[in-house]
């Protein structure tokens, strides 16, 4: 892609962004975009069939950005390494992905706010998904969890909390962010409680 197409792409998608914030997709019309991005409806559908399919395109984009990001290879290891090394893969992967979603921070915002018009949680889902068969290697049950709740449990927890904290008009640093994740996976939301209780600071 040259520089001239990159340029043009960028403005028909930061004019998307911009009016979504505004409008649903169903009411912003592919006159508006052009209009917003300064350019033509033929320059628009050169690149786009509908306003449908740039929305797929921007999500899309952000997925590959993402997997190219997470080191499969690594991942791969994932049962010959010791606890500080996974511990340093997680927060890698975790650190990669919430800077990932910072520099590009208005579009999930647009995007988590139109729920299940968008499917980017679809998406990261699945991405997830082929971290786990990654590290897994196919393997059908994980401590007698069968995988296909062992994924809904962790991918639902994990975008969950990144969609919170996307949305969270208080949002709380990147650092703390991993680190809450980090925790929330290493011990789970009950094993926080527990140390919560043992340290006393719960009565």
């Amino acid at each position: 892609m040259d520089r001239r197409v990159r340029r043009t792409t960028k403005s028909i998608s930061s004019a998307f962004i911009q009016l979504l914030k505004t409008y649903s997709i169903e009411e912003i019309t592919i006159q508006q975009i052009a209009d917003e991005a300064d350019i033509n409806r033929a320059t628009f559908y050169k690149y786009y069939t509908d306003k449908y399919h740039l929305l797929t395109a921007l999500e899309d984009n952000e997925i590959q950005n993402i997997k190219k990001h997470i080191n499969y290879n690594a991942l791969s290891t994932f049962r010959e390494r010791n606890e500080k090394s996974l511990n340093d893969l997680f927060n890698g992967v975790s650190q990669n992905i919430v800077e990932i979603i910072l520099k590009n921070i208005e579009l999930y915002e647009v995007l988590f706010n139109m729920k299940r018009k968008s499917a980017i949680e679809d998406k990261l889902s699945e991405t997830i998904a082929q971290n786990l068969t990654t590290i897994l290697n196919n393997e059908k049950n994980i401590n007698t969890i069968p995988y296909r709740y062992f994924h809904c449990f962790i991918a639902g927890a994990i975008i969950s909390t990144i969609k919170f904290w996307v949305l969270d008009p208080d949002r709380i640093s990147k650092e703390a962010l991993i680190n809450s994740l980090y925790l929330l996976m290493y011990k789970g939301p009950l094993g926080q409680l527990l140390d919560e209780v043992s340290s006393g600071n719960l009565k």
